[in-house]
């Protein structure tokens, strides 16, 4: 370990590592405290004589039962979904601006002129933000489930268990955006255009890719067992690729953490300084980024247009094919006008 590295990685982004930490914990400790308050204001008004006197009255509308009493007081393990996506936010920042960033302020001319080799100096990139993450979301884990038992009826509460697991599934999902944003950000040369890349990519993969590329599998063996989406989605048939078990997504993300960072460490080892600011730091990957690009945009664009209730007919399947095959040309010829001719997005 390199503590020059370190403390040069240290003395440039400790600003973003302290809010994160900060901003990560207090957010949460803003969160469990209006929970807690929730929690005590509804106990409170299912002890009062006011609803004391509603559950004898012998309108059924105003009674509420006991199982319904004792859900609307329970508190589940998975609440803190506003600040995962917060922190989403954060360390997809952290992953640009320990990359990208630094090449727009050409902080990057400094750490390759030290006597270290590209993998050296990524390397101890990659320390300080993974630390920082990790032991923030420990922190907010510990300090978070201490508020919850300390002021909360533990009938009311989540148990350990249910808590560390909903914790790791948010850590191993920040690590997957810190990684891919890591990635981008070695990969592109240009701040504006990184930033605006990763978000889209980000955003359509958890909101559009899923739903559609799970549609289209169901959809297309429907149409090879010449059968309707309906029952397709019914049945058992497709269950191995979707009820995994639950170690599999444990698994899956630990996978696509270690791959984005392996091609984040390859990126800046093979990218040269002279690219930094221009639309990629690689210009021979424009290419092969041109054909990826075009096929994903096509797969989250295009859907089979079928009724659920209709058999999957050969028409639709070739309309399908027919605007995937357009949507695909229509993305290869915008990426390829933007590597190519637009001079600004190029070298000089």
């Amino acid at each position: 370990m390199k503590t020059g590295l370190i403390w040069k990685e240290w003395r440039q982004n400790v600003w973003v590592f302290v809010a994160f930490i900060i901003l990560v914990v207090g957010y949460g400790q803003i969160e469990v405290h209006q929970t807690i308050e929730s929690h005590n204001t509804l106990q409170k008004h299912y002890q009062s004589e006011e609803f004391a006197l509603s559950q004898k009255s012998k309108d059924k509308d105003l009674y509420v039962d006991e199982t319904e009493i004792e859900d609307s007081l329970q508190i589940y393990a998975d609440m803190n979904a506003s600040l995962t996506v917060f922190s989403m936010i954060l360390v997809l920042f952290m992953g640009l601006k320990i990359t990208v960033f630094e090449k727009n302020k050409r902080a990057d001319y400094i750490a390759q002129a030290m006597p270290y080799s590209k993998l050296t100096i990524i390397m101890h990139k990659l320390l300080l933000p993974l630390v920082i993450i990790i032991g923030a979301c420990l922190l907010y884990s510990v300090t978070t489930y201490l508020t919850f038992t300390a002021n909360v009826d533990a009938h009311y509460l989540f148990t350990l268990n249910e808590w560390l697991i909903s914790n790791l599934n948010a850590l191993l999902l920040l690590l997957v955006i810190f990684s891919f944003s890591f990635m981008m950000g070695t990969l592109i040369g240009d701040v504006v255009v990184a930033v605006a890349a990763t978000g889209a990519l980000l955003l359509s993969a958890m909101v559009i890719t899923v739903g559609t590329l799970r549609y289209n599998i169901i959809g297309f063996y429907a149409y090879f067992k010449n059968s309707t989406i309906e029952s397709i989605s019914n049945s058992d048939d497709l269950s191995f690729l979707f009820d995994r078990a639950p170690y599999a997504n444990y698994v899956i993300l630990i996978i696509l953490v270690v791959v984005f960072l392996i091609l984040g460490c390859l990126f800046y080892s093979k990218a040269s300084l002279e690219n930094n600011g221009l639309m990629l730091m690689l210009p021979k990957a424009r290419m092969p980024i041109l054909i990826i690009g075009s096929l994903y945009t096509a797969l989250i664009l295009t859907t089979l247009n079928i009724d659920n209730d209709n058999r999957v007919s050969d028409a639709m399947v070739k309309s399908y094919l027919l605007h995937f095959g357009l949507t695909a040309l229509i993305a290869f010829a915008i990426g390829w006008v933007l590597f190519y001719k637009v001079k600004k997005l190029r070298r000089i």
